[in-house]
């Protein structure tokens, strides 16, 4: 099957897929049933690997006629390693700069702590469903199930939750020590 311009299914083609790279082969799918449509190709080799559909500028000659295109267009890049050389000023990482990354449980039983201790909380009369949330180290869908069960009682100011502290204290202590 034809199509615009000459280019036919099961040929290859020079494909341009960024303008700073160079080109690469292209298996013809379907050219389409007219100038406009969008060509149907498959790419093998390269980072460009895949399928596409692409506008007839990105193939701007057949894979044989390739050398002589190169030739009369000098701006187009040969190979991938000379257009991104390798990074030489890769510096190693910072050993001092190491993040230790805490597991959820830990950092529950820690806000837990301090919740119970509780000098840091005793100025906030209450909490809404977000900063409870955040002060527990429960998840919002987690403080919101708790009240739809009436484990945890909330008042409501206009359509919107608030625990106040007591409450929330209460809460915390009635649950077991190995919970999440």
């Amino acid at each position: 099957m034809g199509g615009p311009l000459g280019i036919k299914a099961g040929e290859y083609w020079a494909y341009r897929h960024r303008s700073k790279w160079p080109l690469f082969r292209a298996f013809v799918v379907d050219p389409g049933p007219h100038y406009d449509a969008m060509i149907k190709i498959m790419v093998h080799d390269g980072p460009a690997r895949g399928s596409y559909a692409v506008r007839r500028a990105k193939l701007p000659c057949k894979w044989d006629d390739l050398p002589a295109y190169l030739e009369t267009h000098p701006e187009i890049p040969r190979d991938l390693e000379a257009t991104f050389p390798p990074d030489l000023d890769r510096h190693e990482p910072n050993p001092e700069l190491e993040v230790f990354l805490l597991q959820e449980e830990l950092i529950r039983r820690v806000v837990r702590a301090e919740m119970e201790r509780g000098p840091a909380y005793t100025t906030k009369l209450a909490f809404t469903v977000a900063e409870a949330a955040a002060a527990t180290g429960y998840s919002q869908g987690t403080i919101r199930g708790e009240i739809h069960r009436n484990n945890l009682v909330a008042s409501y100011a206009n359509s919107k939750a608030v625990i106040r502290r007591e409450e929330l204290e209460r809460w915390l202590s009635a649950l077991p020590n190995d919970a999440p």
